[in-house]
């Protein structure tokens, strides 16, 4: 990244050269100045520019840049009881970073940044799902996954919602169930799940 960057300015230089050369061949000496002053004006901005960028790129393809991922589903149905509880979504299917916790159901923020989390709800039978996106005990975010329309044939429901976040270091988001009625189904037909990943890391 470093050569690229010294080719960069090295092609920034030679073009300034190259104006100055025929600028000097005119007649106008004083406009000469002022159009030197703002060629330098321009290359110093240009210069800066390709800094920022390229600084930005050498950054993505660090390899000590922290990777953050997971992908959780829930490993049988639940049943809506009388209180507010958290899905522990306990079958893990990729956990980089080790940043979610199946035991709590719960995703902890190990840096600021911006994250991108996705849910999806499986409804039984006759079954009215509130699923609400959690951070630190305060709703953001939530879905209402409804198979009661027709409760003389039943069928099941699906409802799906994206969240990107800005979150601090320590943030904890989680899904909560909000009581209903019904269940919540999750295996091989079609699981119930919880995903997550950084999307950049703030300074």
């Amino acid at each position: 990244m470093l050569d690229l960057l010294s080719k960069a300015m090295d092609c920034r230089l030679i073009t300034f050269l190259v104006l100055c050369f025929g600028l000097c061949a005119a007649n106008d000496k004083g406009n000469v100045i002022e159009e030197l002053k703002s060629l330098k004006e321009r290359v110093n901005k240009l210069e800066t520019l390709t800094e920022n960028l390229l600084n930005g790129h050498v950054k993505r393809l660090d390899p000590s840049y922290p990777n953050v991922a997971f992908d959780a589903v829930l490993s049988k149905n639940y049943v809506h009881g009388e209180q507010d509880f958290v899905l522990k979504f306990d079958q893990v299917l990729t956990n980089v970073g080790n940043a979610y916790n199946s035991a709590t159901g719960t995703f902890t923020a190990p840096f600021p940044g911006t994250y991108l989390f996705s849910w999806n709800i499986r409804s039984g039978y006759v079954s009215s799902i509130v699923a609400k996106l959690m951070v630190n005990g305060t709703p953001v975010q939530a879905t209402h996954t409804d198979s009661s329309l027709n409760q003389s044939n039943g069928f099941e429901a699906h409802s799906s919602k994206t969240a990107i976040l800005n979150l601090q270091q320590n943030d904890r988001v989680y899904i909560e169930n909000f009581p209903q009625r019904g269940q919540i189904h999750s295996d091989a037909n079609g699981h119930t799940g919880f995903v997550g990943t950084l999307l950049f890391q703030s300074e």
